[in-house]
């Protein structure tokens, strides 16, 4: 049951994804639409404000700027209800992604805070390690010391 939750808002958010951009579909049912420059006009979706979403054919070189003007809607005009609706379901979804990157961003942050504190406490760790080598070398160090005086001695006493 969670999955096709899932599935379903993962294709939801893919439709409005493709409203936002717009898109060409060169390969469409029903009679190809040749355009002025004589190429066959794709089927595009509109991505403006006011037609979010509604089907159209264009010029294939419009967007090259040497395109020859042509446009005609796949359907009549939508009213005003749609595209009100339309635009508002877009809305919501723009808020619910960005809820979504607002959530993932605390997560992110709580992340980055705790490799902080990791960080930290590593750096005290080696702070306490640097101070028992220094502590270790000073003993080596005597130790050392003492060995060679009591070499001296040894050689001492036995030339003596």
């Amino acid at each position: 049951m969670g999955d096709s939750s899932a599935s379903s808002m993962n294709g939801s958010q893919g439709r409005v994804a493709r409203l936002r951009r717009g898109g060409r579909q060169l390969q469409y049912e029903g009679q190809a639409r040749i355009c002025h420059c004589g190429m066959v006009a794709p089927l595009c979706t509109s991505s403006i404000e006011q037609n979010l979403g509604r089907r159209f054919f264009g010029c294939r070189n419009y967007q090259k700027g040497i395109g020859c003007g042509f446009f005609q809607w796949l359907d009549g005009e939508m009213g005003a209800r749609p595209t009100q609706v339309i635009n508002e379901l877009v809305g919501y979804v723009d808020r619910y992604d960005d809820g979504n990157v607002m959530q993932r961003r605390g997560i992110d942050n709580q992340v980055y805070v705790n490799v902080e504190e990791k960080i930290a406490d590593i750096g005290l760790s080696m702070e306490k390690i640097d101070s028992r080598l220094k502590k270790v070398e000073g003993r080596l160090g005597l130790a050392i010391y003492g060995l060679l005086f009591t070499w001296l001695l040894i050689v001492v006493y036995i030339v003596c």
